[in-house]
């Protein structure tokens, strides 16, 4: 018997318009979620300024609510640390992938992008994924981090290019 989930995902691409997938697929709709709609807002900020680059802002945080209350919640049972309970899986390797740097993210943009008041259960799980030994072993130096993102930035910055 097959669970079914369904996965309303606000976005203005007809494609994500919304998802009916088993429970078993439960975590690759996380993972396209995460990649596609999150990493693309994160994306966009990089290559955007003033009014646009706040709409930017907004929506990677509308993004990260969506993932929150459309289940989030279920795949991190009671007590559980990781989504697979005390190992890190597929799902934990991909948010520390896209998202572990996001107090880095958060200084040089200036502005919070992970919310503890508006999606703790996506704040907590990825302070824990932060945490792991793994991540911290394999995590690059903050000021290196920075420096890409200057580097990127100016790449893709209009106004940069023109200069």
């Amino acid at each position: 018997m097959a669970v079914l989930f369904y996965l309303k995902i606000p976005t203005n691409k007809p494609r994500f318009d919304s998802w009916l997938i088993t429970f078993r697929n439960r975590y690759m709709c996380f993972m396209q979620l995460l990649v596609e709609l999150v990493f693309e807002g994160l994306f966009l900020l990089m290559k955007t300024e003033g009014e646009a680059q706040e709409k930017a802002i907004e929506d990677v945080k509308e993004k990260l609510k969506v993932l929150e209350e459309q289940g989030l919640k279920d795949l991190l049972a009671e007590g559980s640390t990781f989504v697979n309970g005390d190992e890190l899986g597929y799902l934990d390797i991909v948010m520390s992938t896209v998202l572990g740097m996001y107090k880095v993210h958060e200084e040089f943009f200036g502005v919070k992008i992970v919310e503890e008041e508006k999606i703790p259960v996506v704040f907590s799980w990825l302070n824990r994924l932060i945490e792991h030994p793994l991540a911290k072993e394999v995590a690059p130096p903050k000021e290196k981090v920075l420096g890409f993102l200057h580097f990127i930035r100016q790449k893709l910055l209009p106004s940069q290019a023109a200069a």
